[in-house]
């Protein structure tokens, strides 16, 4: 019986040229030591044949070899890649970046230094996430404080701060001679716009026939003075004179505070004229308007040269 031995072996005279075919050879047998070291050229395999895992990273060795390169980008690195700042050649972040960032806690910012668009009061230079016209704004050598974009707070290039949407209002009369009569009679009464205000006024449109609304909660300072004449010219024809809250008579300490006017003159025009100041906490959408107590009504007062203003404190 034949066996192995006794066949003629099979060399490369046997095997025509071209003729081995991939189904002729087996998975795997053909390991590096039978290729001839300079015969496997570029022309031999196809593109993109060769995938990385197919190098071995600990004896893949391309010293002295030309490699075609490109520049690194944004994909080429990881999320998690944290490269140091040390990596970065000197001035190279600044020249970036517009300046060297303050990007940590606890980081010396001595050095550091952000710079921005001047921007505008629809997109300040540093705005919120959630509304882009709420941030910091620089307006040439100003800076402003923008709340949707609105400017609250600016700071000019001298240090003077200006609060361009501050709450303030200034109403004049135009009417002549009112009595108690014209307002209902004697007792507490209210000036509404028997006077015919006209007025000027800024933060919102906040004072109409009379009464001033308070747009925000705060304290809030107000004036009223005007030109009374006693017409009894003896005490009796005396009145009283406040700011009042939503109606009533603003209260401290459960007092009414006011003046007494025209009680005891000698003359039918009070001398010093009719003026009464207050201050008062006032939640948004309370009014504050002028009050008046009139004795009877030999009392008058003239629109024409009255006023009466206030603006927010605090």
């Amino acid at each position: 019986m034949a066996n192995y031995d006794s066949f003629k072996r099979i060399d490369s005279d046997a095997i025509i040229d071209s003729q081995v075919a991939t189904v002729d050879i087996g998975d795997n047998s053909i390991t590096g030591d039978k290729i001839f070291a300079g015969d496997l050229l570029a022309a031999d395999m196809n593109n993109n044949i060769v995938s990385s895992g197919k190098f071995d990273p600990t004896n893949f060795d391309i010293s002295g070899k030309t490699v075609t390169y490109r520049p690194i980008i944004n994909g080429d690195i990881s999320n998690s890649a944290a490269i140091q700042g040390d990596k970065f050649a000197s001035g190279a972040m600044a020249t970036n970046l517009g300046g060297t960032p303050a990007n940590r806690a606890g980081m010396d910012v001595s050095s550091a230094s952000l710079h921005v668009p001047a921007g505008s009061t629809s997109a300040p230079s540093i705005h919120s996430p959630s509304n882009r016209g709420t941030g910091f704004r620089f307006n040439g050598n100003s800076t402003e404080l923008v709340a949707n974009t609105n400017v609250g707070v600016r700071m000019n290039t001298n240090g003077n701060v200006q609060r361009p949407n501050s709450v303030y209002f200034t109403a004049s009369g135009t009417s002549g001679w009112r009595y108690a009569n014209s307002y209902g009679g004697t007792g507490w009464r209210s000036l509404n716009n028997n006077f015919g205000w006209t007025t000027q006024q800024n933060g919102g449109s906040n004072f109409g026939s009379g009464r001033f609304t308070a747009p925000v909660a705060g304290f809030y300072q107000f004036h009223f003075e005007t030109y009374a004449r006693n017409d009894a010219n003896n005490w009796t024809g005396y009145y009283h004179m406040s700011i009042g809250k939503n109606g009533g008579n603003q209260m401290v300490g459960g007092r009414t505070p006011h003046g007494i006017f025209a009680h005891s003159t000698g003359s039918r025009y009070y001398p010093n004229g009719t003026k009464v100041n207050l201050a008062m906490y006032m939640n948004a959408g309370q009014y504050a308007e002028v009050r008046v107590f009139w004795r009877n009504n030999q009392t008058r007062f003239h629109g024409a040269h009255s006023c009466f203003n206030g603006y927010q404190i605090a």
